[in-house]
């Protein structure tokens, strides 16, 4: 039976084609004649600065090595969440030793809440990320130009809305999850005051694709970095100076978006054209809009309903007391840095094959996406066996002294990384399905391995035998269900790709 999603066209490559389409350039705009030979002047200075290129961390992925490339976009890539990931973890280990249990878990139990919204708005972002490589790929200027524009407005326009909706609907949100009465109040108040970091995070998410189209992934690594580094910092002397060590270190975590994103937003406009953006150029493209949400919302939706349904598994755990969520938050900073590593994979996929399937380089997509199936799941055993030997012991240091706690934790990493081989080779083949464009596919695959069987096990065999064991003994059935479906899928495409048929944006 054949598959099709309705999008599928066949390319054929003319090398002789040229266009007659004018590129808008500043103060005018140039003739086929121009662009062309502006195209070879900068291919001459692309090939005389490759050495400069590599030094900076910058790669071009249409022509660099594949291993090279895959080096480059993935380290900077990995040591960004290791980073992002510390920082949050200070978060929570500032509250562990400079306040108490209790202010940890008034933070972990809006987890589920906060994942929600930036998991929904990265994913919506992703929609501009897939356009902007596969354009790029394709060698198309002027619409490079409009998507960036595009994807500020759309940024703006969002972050306002949501930025609200969290301030407005806190406290009810967290009464939906059953929040303990005890810490509602703090929890409340934590998820208000990040609410000011919204509009930082969605820019940044939006706009971060335009350097990760460039191959700048050094200066996304910096624009990450130097702001944490002040987020950690800022933790520990605003919870030794205000009263409520939650509002502290809830402050801390808004200051550190901004310092980012104001720092991309500067970057990009020093960039020389098509990439070049100051926020005066915004704008919509009709167009663009709508490739960018075809793509980016049924990842969001995905990615949203999953979480929505771990609101639910929220609540199951919000039963089990307090303990129960102070070890489940301190586990989740650990697992964090196991899963926020492999699905950097993800992105890496996305970057490397969007650019090369608009291209159509198709050997260098089915190379890169061996290597990157080996590459991920040597990394995932690496770090789940640290996670596992070392675990609990790294959780003490978030909550010492909660020897209870501390074992729930260690069930928790257990079950949540005992399978991250699959778990990396599924996330290969979530950034292979958005490089493809089969971002519905990838929903589906989601909805009906994670959603579906999450909502069976807490209704159906969770009620059987009511422990926080059998809580979590769904994840490694969810991923290894879905590393297999999403494995499938990605078959079908390669071996398309592979006849010399490609699927157009």
């Amino acid at each position: 039976m054949s598959v099709s999603t309705g999008e599928e066209k066949e390319v054929v490559v003319n090398e002789s084609e040229s266009t007659e389409a004018e590129v808008p350039c500043g103060k005018g705009s140039l003739t086929a004649v121009e662009s062309e030979a502006n195209v070879q002047k900068s291919a001459k200075h692309t090939h005389h600065t490759s050495k400069r290129r590599s030094f900076l961390g910058e790669v071009d992925v249409l022509h660099d090595s594949i291993g090279k490339s895959l080096l480059m976009i993935i380290v900077p890539l990995i040591l960004t969440q290791i980073m992002v990931r510390i920082y949050v973890l200070t978060d929570v280990i500032v509250l562990g030793n400079f306040g108490q249990g209790i202010a940890v878990a008034a933070t972990g139990t809006t987890g589920a809440i906060w994942g929600l919204i930036m998991l929904f708005s990265s994913n919506i972002a992703m929609g501009a990320d897939i356009v902007v490589s596969r354009t790029k790929g394709e060698g198309n200027p002027e619409r490079i130009q409009r998507v960036i524009r595009t994807a500020f407005s759309v940024s703006v326009i969002l972050s306002l809305l949501t930025t609200i909706l969290v301030f407005v609907l806190a406290r009810p949100l967290l009464e939906i999850t059953d929040c303990p009465a005890d810490i509602i109040d703090n929890s409340a108040l934590y998820l208000q005051i990040l609410s000011a970091s919204i509009p930082a995070n969605i820019t940044f998410s939006f706009m971060s694709s335009v350097l990760r189209a460039t191959g700048d992934m050094r200066r996304l690594l910096i624009y990450n970095m130097v702001p944490g580094l002040v987020n950690v910092v800022l933790n520990v002397v605003l919870i030794l100076v205000l009263p409520n060590p939650v509002a502290a270190v809830a402050i801390a975590s808004v200051i550190s978006p901004w310092l980012a994103t104001v720092a991309l937003l500067i970057r990009l406009s020093k960039l020389e054209y098509p990439y070049r953006f100051t926020p005066k150029d915004a704008g919509f493209s009709g167009d663009v809009v709508f490739k960018m949400f075809k793509y980016g919302i049924p990842t969001a939706i995905s990615a949203s309903i999953v979480q929505i349904v771990s609101v639910q598994s929220q609540s199951v755990l919000n039963s089990f007391g307090t303990t129960a969520i102070a070890g489940n938050t301190a586990a989740g900073e650990i697992i964090n840095f196991v899963t926020m590593i492999i699905t950097a994979f993800t992105t890496a996929s996305a970057i490397f094959m969007g650019q090369n399937i608009g291209a159509n380089n198709r050997e260098r997509v089915l190379a890169f996406y061996r290597r990157a199936l080996l590459v991920s799941s040597s990394v995932g055993a690496i770090m789940a066996a640290v996670a596992i030997v070392f675990g609990e012991n790294m959780v003490s240091l978030i909550i010492p002294g909660e020897y209870e706690a501390i074992e729930i934790a260690g069930l928790r990493i257990f079950y949540s990384v005992i399978l991250a081989v699959p778990m990396a080779i599924r996330s290969v083949n979530n950034g292979s399905l958005q490089a493809y464009g089969a971002t519905k596919l990838q929903m589906a695959n989601s909805l009906i391995g994670n959603c579906g069987l999450q909502l069976i096990w807490l209704n159906l065999i969770f009620p059987l035998n009511p422990t926080i064991e059998m809580l979590f003994i769904y994840t490694p059935i969810a991923v290894a269900l879905t590393a297999i479906s999403s494995s499938a899928m990605v078959y079908f495409f390669n071996r398309r790709l592979k006849h010399g048929k490609v699927f157009k944006l």
